[in-house]
């Protein structure tokens, strides 16, 4: 069930980047991505209210690490990179990269929050890097 589920997030992370590139295409990038925040704030808040049976009281809010604060930057940011990233690849070759910045970054915090990196690992991640390099030369010439 969660490789269907983690195989759909792939899909809909595809159709996304797409709307969105769409989005900052036709209304600028600062108002794509503010259309894109205030949509999904919204669906946020309706789920939350319909979904959570939970009492958050504002105090949770406030003691929480301020770390935890920091996905919706790093979601935004995301955003930006990957809109921009668009302009200058097709969609392919941008989301190629994406999975193998997924995969280096999960890579550095496995090593640094487990202390756990194997080498067959390390050396899929190289391959997957190398094949974009050689698929991105063998397109430009």
């Amino acid at each position: 069930m969660y490789i269907i589920l983690a195989f759909l997030l792939g899909c809909i992370n595809v159709i996304s980047k797409t709307i969105n590139y769409q989005a900052t295409t036709y209304l600028g990038t600062a108002c794509g991505s503010l259309i894109n925040y205030l949509t999904a704030s919204l669906l946020s808040l309706l789920l939350f209210l319909f979904l959570n049976t939970a009492y958050v009281n504002a105090e949770s809010f406030l003691s929480a690490p301020f770390w935890l604060y920091l996905g919706g930057v790093c979601g935004l940011l995301a955003l930006i990179i990957n809109v921009t990233s668009l302009k200058h690849m097709n969609l392919f070759q941008s989301t190629t990269l994406l999975l193998i910045g997924q995969l280096f970054g999960s890579a550095l915090l496995d090593l640094l929050l487990l202390q756990s990196l194997s080498f067959f690992r390390l050396c899929g991640l190289l391959i997957l890097t190398a094949g974009v390099i050689w698929d991105k030369r063998v397109l430009m010439h």
